[in-house]
């Protein structure tokens, strides 16, 4: 049972499993965007979760299943572990405190090291961890090779993301997209990670052309990332500002390129930014910058996406202008990733899949 924030009591209902109860619980939301306030917002989570676990239907429960991060909600499935009488899978998206410290969100020791206390007590009372990406499992197995890892990978509900039920004229009109230009865009959190400058920093290179970058989405970095704009006059570039996820499917459809970045650091040799399956699904090419894990897949492997260099400007603006400029290229990797993802990014595969193997491996009787 995994508990999501909000107010009401709801279940969902999905093709293959029916009947899930979600229980929500309300939240502090922070009205600034630092550090110490998302700490509150994760901790008034952890919190909720603990003094609501009662509501939870009363039957067996075989499995508590953990998300992080943010690592503290591991402080309310020990909880719910014991009193359930469930066993742990902890499901790493990314590594904490590991990513807080390399991305120099904070660097004190004094609160990083209860939170690397904190990231091994999980571990080692989880009866399995299941990591997002190979590296990610790899770099857990590393340092406590006793534990059972299993690579979880994202993918995408080929259902939902169906390229022939849009049409790319209309989504630009939608939009208010010139029809003309060749656009750029980029949808998701707008954060430290993804070192959305080099963005800005393609796009004034490309200012001479017929091109134009979009940026959906919100995050901590928006801000800066406007004012940078204005202050380097950069006049082809566009802020949208959040959108709704069921406008997603058309966003994309509107684009001719869908950039996927992440800052250049060794931390990311082992990542997969999960936008990359919903923009092949849909056929929409992608200019891949992140290097490891995700370029060895989708470049090297599967030829389904152009490389980029991380945070080099000159190198993005080199692999669009060749984007742009060789329509028979881009088709064949468009049509690879698309049967990429659906023949190993397939989400009810991957979800059967899990399922099959927590049962392998299970001795309990469902």
């Amino acid at each position: 049972m995994k508990l999501y924030s909000g107010y009401d009591n709801q279940t969902l209902k999905s093709e293959d499993f029916q009947g899930i109860k979600v229980l929500r619980v309300p939240v502090y939301i922070p009205r600034k965007k630092s550090f110490f306030q998302r700490l509150i917002n994760y901790f008034s989570f952890t919190f909720q979760s603990i003094m609501h676990y009662k509501k939870l239907p009363a039957k067996h429960y075989n499995f508590i299943f953990c998300e992080s991060p943010p690592l503290f909600l591991g402080l309310a499935a020990l909880y719910l572990k014991k009193k359930l009488n469930a066993k742990l899978i902890f499901n790493v998206s990314d590594l904490w405190p590991e990513s807080i410290a390399k991305l120099g969100i904070n660097q004190n020791p004094v609160i990083l090291w209860p939170l690397w206390k904190l990231e091994a007590l999980l571990y080692k009372n989880s009866f399995l961890i299941t990591g997002q990406t190979q590296g990610i499992c790899n770099n857990i197995k590393t340092r406590f090779p006793e534990k059972k890892t299993y690579w979880l990978p994202n993918g995408a509900d080929i259902d939902k993301w169906n390229p022939e039920a849009y049409n790319k004229i209309d989504c630009r009109k939608t939009y208010g997209f010139p029809s003309e230009k060749f656009i750029i865009g980029y949808a998701g959190v707008i954060g430290l990670a993804q070192g959305l400058q080099t963005l800005l920093d393609c796009a004034i290179l490309m200012q001479k052309e017929n091109v134009l970058f979009v940026m959906a989405g919100d995050g901590p970095e928006l801000e800066k990332l406007k004012k940078y704009s204005v202050e380097k006059n950069i006049s082809n570039v566009i802020f949208l500002g959040h959108l709704s996820p069921e406008h997603i499917p058309s966003f994309i459809s509107s684009l001719d390129v869908s950039v996927v970045p992440l800052k250049r650091s060794d931390l990311f040799l082992g990542a997969i930014p999960s936008k990359i399956f919903e923009n092949l699904t849909m056929k929409i090419p992608v200019l891949l910058a992140v290097d490891g894990e995700a370029r060895d897949i989708f470049e090297t492997q599967h030829n389904a996406v152009f490389f980029a260099e991380p945070e080099n400007p000159s190198d993005w603006a080199l692999k669009l202008d060749y984007m742009k400029n060789h329509p028979d290229d881009v088709k064949i990797k468009t049509e690879n990733g698309q049967k990429l993802v659906m023949e190993k990014f397939n989400r009810k595969m991957i979800a059967r899949n899990f399922y099959d193997m927590l049962i392998s491996c299970s001795n309990q009787v469902f």
